[in-house]
């Protein structure tokens, strides 16, 4: 996106503007205040803890190089080259796009796909198991969780978690057990809305859910969503949705101190026809 950020209002450094979706390409983005978004100084976290938050997500390099999966560009992720051994995908939200499912399943690798507001995946495959129910922190006739799902495949298997709910993941992280969270080798998972980061109530528990997946996985890739608006966090220009990789430390060697290259090679806009979001340089690597 080309629009130009207003700074932040304040020292509590507030989501300062929006640049909505569905404006003219022709035109100038148009910023929409912070006080419209519902967010005042009172609730605000201020920026240095939101600026903290933010660096949880700074990618490590590690041993193995990164692939892309899926679309070239939104229903594609980058992962680490490190598919061999792992038996199921689970992949909660089936959209009209399922190029990663597919890709998956041509692999080799069978896909559970959750999600009960539609009848089934846009396409079929032999290795595509489909279920309607939501992914959630219960089970019930509608809804089913992680460790039920991860409970119902072969044990001697790597999974590897494939999660666009839409805001939703947060409470399935942190309803996830421990052992559950170590069955997967590869999370690609997408984060939203960073916009609530802001808010002082709302940042323990997404800070939290960073932290938690942290203890058993490193985060190896970052990409901001171009579908997603342009926010300013922590007096970073960052995207209300991002595609985070993570990859279980047993599994590769880090290299502190080396920075990775910020935006990957293999990195694409989500919406060719939208100009990319650039990642903030806390992140490292940033060109």
């Amino acid at each position: 996106m080309t629009g130009v950020l207003s700074e932040p209002a304040d020292e509590l450094d507030l989501p300062a503007a929006v640049v909505p979706k569905g404006r003219s390409l022709a035109q100038p983005d148009k910023v929409v205040p912070a006080t419209r978004a519902g967010f005042t100084w009172r609730k605000s976290a201020s920026a240095a803890r939101v600026e903290n938050f933010l660096r949880l997500f700074t990618p490590e390099v590690i041993d193995q190089p990164l692939i892309r999966v899926g679309s070239k560009h939104d229903g594609g992720y980058l992962i680490p080259d490190d598919l061999d051994g792992i038996g199921y995908v689970i992949s909660p939200g089936v959209g009209p796009v399922v190029d990663f499912d597919a890709d998956m399943a041509a692999r080799g690798i069978d896909v559970v796909m959750l999600d009960a507001s539609v009848k089934g995946p846009p396409l079929q495959h032999q290795r595509f198991h489909f279920k309607p129910l939501f992914l959630d922190s219960y089970v019930s006739a509608t809804t089913t969780t992680i460790d039920a799902e991860v409970a119902a495949l072969p044990p001697d298997v790597d999974l590897l978690l494939e999660m666009d709910i839409e805001g939703s993941e947060w409470k399935v992280i942190h309803s996830m057990s421990e052992a559950a969270q170590r069955r997967f080798r590869i999370m690609a998972i997408e984060f939203h809305p960073l916009t609530e980061a802001a808010h002082k109530w709302r940042l323990p528990d997404f800070e939290s859910g960073i932290r938690k997946l942290l203890t058993t996985h490193r985060i190896v890739h970052v990409h901001l969503n171009n579908a997603s608006s342009a926010v300013r966090l922590g007096g970073h220009r960052v995207a209300d949705a991002i595609e985070v990789t993570l990859h279980r430390r047993d599994r590769s060697a880090a290299h502190p101190g080396e920075q990775v290259t910020l935006p990957h090679p293999l990195d694409t806009a989500n919406l060719p026809i939208l100009l990319d979001h650039k990642p903030p340089r806390i992140w490292g690597g940033a060109r």
